[in-house]
């Protein structure tokens, strides 16, 4: 009776680690594996016998040109207009592009990046789920050219394109102080692990200090899912409520695009008096919709202030930092950062002091 052929699942099974580890080893990606795992590996294939298929042996030695985009949610604007900048540069420099979704999971994330490892890409441009990232740390460090984009990921030193955070928040903050707003809400969605979102919060925190005297600047912060309409709306009429108390409308603060939709959808749900007690002012990230020549933000509910990012900018310049990486393993780590327009709208404008909304 003839022996059953020897599988990679026996070796993965004998050597007691997954089939993708085992098929990284095959192909001659040993650098992204632990020196237990390739011992262990090493001596299950010698005692089995076992001998890669003629397919693999050709994956191991043939370079293909193709570049894998991990994405933390391809849903949003931000992530659209990234991989159209991306795309342009690779496809212009002769790489294939194979974008992945994450879907804001960090195991859907691994196993992206996995299949697109072992699918033998040239490099990676991620924009990762979360800050607090060891595997992604891991490959990094590894052979693997690894370009990161709009988040910082900790103990990571690889290539990274963001957008500058900071000074535009104190920007946008100084305009509403200069306004004649006597107080700013910052709106945001989950923050931990998100860089973005946390630098621009810290900056928020210290311009609420500073420009307009918050003793509790924390308590000017409201946490919310885009996506939970009525735990949103619930959200804004607390916040409507606490801004009626003033003299003037306050000034809600959106940290992102999705963030300043969902406000406004709030405010609109609450009735005409929502909308005199607070004014809406964020990010735009609809870089495609500019493109197209159309300002969104100008025809959006009257004209709402905005700080308007380059999320395609932001893909050319990470697929060039990827293709000097692929070019130059051995070259130093470098930061680029994008930075954003202040655009005042009516929703902020007022001569003196905060006026009536404009419809």
């Amino acid at each position: 009776m003839p022996q059953r052929k020897v599988t990679i699942s026996d070796i993965a099974t004998a050597a007691g680690v997954s089939k993708t580890t085992v098929s990284r080893y095959i192909n001659g990606r040993e650098d992204l594996l632990s020196d237990s795992a390739r011992t262990r590996i090493k001596k299950a294939i010698e005692q089995a016998g076992y001998v890669p298929s003629a397919a693999a042996r050709n994956l191991k030695e043939r370079k293909l040109l193709q570049v894998g985009i991990v994405l933390a949610d391809i849903a949003t604007p931000f992530s659209t207009s990234l991989v159209i900048g991306a795309g342009a540069e690779l496809r212009r420099a002769g790489y294939a592009v194979v974008v992945c979704d994450a879907a804001n999971s960090l195991e859907a994330e691994h196993a992206a990046i996995d299949a697109l490892l072992q699918d033998q890409v040239s490099g990676l441009i991620v924009n990762t789920v979360s800050a607090d990232n060891p595997e992604l740390v891991r490959i990094a460090r590894s052979a693997v050219p690894v370009v990161l984009c709009d988040r910082y990921v900790n103990d990571c030193s690889a290539d990274i394109v963001v957008n500058e955070y900071c000074d535009s928040t104190l920007e946008l903050m100084g305009h509403l102080r200069e306004q004649g707003f006597s107080r700013a809400v910052f709106v945001t969605e989950p923050f931990e692990n998100n860089s973005p979102r946390y630098i621009r919060m810290d900056a928020f925190l210290d311009a609420d200090r500073r420009l307009f005297g918050a003793r509790r600047p924390e308590a000017d912060v409201c946490v919310i899912d885009p996506a939970d309409t009525r735990s949103v709306r619930r959200a804004f009429a607390r916040v409507c409520a606490d801004a009626e108390k003033g003299d003037a409308p306050a000034a809600v603060f959106a940290t992102n695009t999705a963030v300043l939709v969902a406000a406004h959808r709030a405010l609109r749900e609450l009735g005409p008096q929502a909308g005199r007690a607070v004014r809406l002012c964020g990010p735009d990230e609809w870089g495609w919709a500019r493109h197209m020549g159309w300002d969104w933000a100008e025809e959006f509910a009257g004209g709402i202030t905005t700080l308007e990012y380059q999320p395609r900018k932001m893909g050319e310049k990470a697929a060039r930092l990827l293709l000097r990486r692929i070019e130059n393993p051995g070259a130093r780590p470098r930061e680029e950062i994008v930075r954003a327009r202040l655009r005042p709208r009516a929703s902020t404008l007022c001569r003196e002091g905060p006026g009536p909304e404009r419809a």
